[in-house]
């Protein structure tokens, strides 16, 4: 063991002397969640005016920035491409990609889309 420490101090002074330096520091950064690894539970707009957010069964809520749920829809399909979700209400279907929110449809009263139409950009947050 003593050889062993003293072996080490004699390294550590040659590379002194030899002019080697400390290794650079490496900064490491979060990566945004792997497409694979993201289990598409919660869909967040761009600019975080909402969120919508799989509460299980099929159900889903459209969440504000201070996390009130506004409005409810039903998973109705789920496919390599989206997840589609219809509020009944309103009469919208949406389809949540991994880069926009589409939408269609609307009852009298509302705004109305006749085929899908990109409403929001956003993202798969989990």
């Amino acid at each position: 063991m003593r050889t062993m420490s003293l072996s080490l101090v004699m390294f550590g002074m040659l590379a002194v002397m030899a002019g080697a330096q400390e290794p650079p520091k490496v900064v490491v950064t979060p990566a945004a969640p792997a497409e694979e690894s993201i289990n598409r539970l919660v869909w967040e707009h761009a600019e975080g005016l909402c969120r919508y957010v799989d509460k299980g069964d099929d159900v889903w809520w459209e969440v504000d920035n201070n996390g009130v749920s506004h409005f409810q829809f039903k998973e109705t399909k789920r496919n390599a491409d989206f997840v589609e979700l219809i509020d009944k209400n309103r009469g919208y279907t949406l389809r949540l990609y991994k880069n926009a929110m589409h939408m269609k449809g609307g009852i009298d009263g509302v705004q109305k889309l006749e085929d899908f139409t990109k409403y929001y950009d956003g993202r798969w947050v989990k």
